[in-house]
């Protein structure tokens, strides 16, 4: 494994987001200690960590959020010499709990991540309008441009926020746990989507997400958060190891092999019918 806190090599080709030395302290706590990363151009790489590690906060750094010390730059600019309006047609996010203001339609709602590309006072435009009719296409929500935000049930509502950011068309997506809300089949939706994107257009991902399984399947690199700082980093593989998940989520787990894809499952502790922990058999135990 790579030595955690070192920047990654980037294949080559042009670095999308880098992070030297960030560290965030919100209300008197420290939250991030001097992370160093860099995302490649391109490049999916997904944030792990238990509850309370720092992943929501290092995309809020990214996205100029909250003040850090360190330095953030996106495509060899300071994210702090990015006007909002410069930082919005760079960066995209789609935060973990989103603000859906009342009385809103899903089509206006998605149609605001457009504003970037717009005048201060220009209307939306074709290519505006062909820009949210495609996202919501893609994502199989057509039928909700008409709804009101309110209305939405949790799946629904998450599906509307990733269109509004994927409406953006900026080359950086940042995904707060973007599948928390959705069944299994709108998850594999959304994720391949995102995965198309990043073939066809040469998006970036920056992703946190706690479904370990799934980010493996879909990360080219990981970078795992334990108490603000970085803990390990490289390919799912490397990082995804039984050793390393035990550690830092303070729980057993097995990690299979499916050709080349990780499967990692979470092994309870045996519970009598009465809540009573037993011993198993000797020729039941787990292999």
């Amino acid at each position: 494994m790579r030595t955690p806190t070192s920047v990654p090599p980037d294949g080559g080709g042009a670095a999308a987001v880098v992070l030297r030395d960030v560290s965030v302290r919100l209300g008197g706590r420290s939250v991030l200690r001097h992370v160093t990363t860099t995302v490649p151009a391109g490049c999916w790489m997904t944030v792990v960590g238990a509850n309370g590690a720092g992943k929501s906060t290092l995309l809020r750094a990214v996205m100029g959020l909250v003040a850090h010390e360190g330095s953030v730059s996106v495509h060899g600019t300071p994210s702090s010499a990015l006007s909002p309006r410069e930082r919005a047609r760079r960066l995209a996010l789609v935060p973990q709990t989103p603000v859906l203001a009342p009385g809103m339609t899903v089509g206006t709602y998605v149609l605001l991540g457009r504003m970037a590309h717009m005048g201060p006072f220009a209307r939306e435009s074709s290519t505006d309008l062909r820009a949210v009719t495609g996202v919501l296409q893609r994502l199989g929500a057509t039928e909700l441009a008409p709804r009101q935000l309110t209305t939405l049930s949790g799946g629904e509502a998450q599906r509307v926020v990733i269109a509004r950011a994927l409406a953006q068309h900026a080359p950086v997506l940042l995904l707060d746990e973007p599948t928390g809300s959705l069944d299994i089949g709108h998850q594999l939706e959304v994720l391949d989507l995102v995965e198309e994107l990043r073939h066809e257009v040469g998006l970036t991902v920056l992703c946190t997400m706690h479904d370990l399984t799934l980010a493996g399947q879909y990360a080219d690199q990981m970078l795992l958060l334990a108490d603000g700082e970085v803990a390990a980093f490289g390919t799912p593989a490397e990082v995804l190891t039984e050793a390393t998940l035990s550690k830092h989520y303070r729980a057993t787990v097995r990690v299979l092999h499916d050709g080349d894809r990780l499967i990692v499952v979470p092994i309870r502790s045996r519970v009598g019918h009465c809540g009573t922990a037993h011993e198993a058999p000797a020729d039941q135990e787990d292999t």
